[in-house]
């Protein structure tokens, strides 16, 4: 029980320095939104030979949907499984 608070510290300091990079990386100015947007309207049928822009979205980023799925369940596993002890080896 003396580790708990150690992991929620970590827990804690991982977050926030996720939340440190995301805003460092995420462009904060309109610009940039919009600037993508015409690009991605413009390109998205020449690029996914989709002609439905909901289409285009779907093909273009649908492994990249499916491979977070696959690490979101990854970290779920391994979260249970670190939380739930490995029973022959873990201390009790």
């Amino acid at each position: 029980m003396r580790g708990v608070p150690r992991i929620l510290l970590v827990l804690t300091l991982l977050v926030l320095l996720g939340w440190v990079l995301l805003a460092a990386l995420v462009p904060s100015g309109h610009e940039a939104v919009g600037a993508g947007r015409a690009g991605f309207l413009g390109e998205s049928e020449q690029s996914t030979g989709a002609i439905n822009l909901v289409s285009a979205i779907y093909l273009a980023f649908r492994a990249y949907d499916t491979m977070g799925e696959a690490i979101v369940l990854m970290l779920a596993v391994a979260g249970v499984s670190f939380f739930a002890g490995s029973g022959a080896g873990g201390r009790k």
